[in-house]
């Protein structure tokens, strides 16, 4: 009995490395890794037609790739696309968001994005938080971000340990 589990396992694993082997060497496209624009909207396209969808994880390393393109307009192209779709937001798809509205200086739009955070119960991280606070400096808009500031404080987001004072 022992023999023949051994020899099954043997067999499997076989098969297995077979497949494994076979799948690494099968050019894919469906990486979310791309070095062009072009690239990641074909990918985009072909995750599109996939039954079933593929996971928003998925989509958001699209939008993270695009994103490293500075194509920032692109990216919440793709994101209304998403939504269409059905396909629901996580906490990082709306920070990537945030971020591209932030470069493109449109401060209300990442604002109203922020909303869709807690609308959807979830929690901006630091990371969304500083994005913000750029953005408001970008702008020249500061008193914005030490409000954006003070609110990490408050939330206990950041503990600062020491403070610049203007003179």
């Amino acid at each position: 009995m022992q023999k023949m589990m051994r020899k099954r396992f043997v067999v499997f694993f076989s098969s297995f490395l077979i497949a494994a082997a076979e799948e690494r060497r099968r050019p894919t496209t469906s990486k979310a890794q791309s070095t062009n624009l072009e690239d990641a909207l074909k990918v985009f396209d072909e995750m599109v037609q996939r039954r079933p969808l593929p996971s928003v994880v998925r989509f958001t390393q699209i939008l993270t790739q695009v994103s490293k393109l500075k194509h920032y307009s692109a990216v919440i192209s793709l994101n209304k696309q998403m939504r269409l779709l059905g396909i629901a937001s996580d906490a990082y798809t709306l920070s990537i968001i945030i971020n591209c509205y932030c470069h493109l200086k449109q401060m209300g739009f990442s604002l109203s994005v922020l909303g869709q955070f807690f609308k959807l119960g979830l929690e901006p991280d630091v990371t969304t938080f500083n994005t913000l606070i750029n953005g408001f400096i970008i702008e020249n808009r500061v008193a914005e971000a030490a409000g954006i500031f003070s609110k990490m404080v408050e939330r206990g987001h950041c503990e600062p340990k020491w403070l610049l004072s203007a003179r």
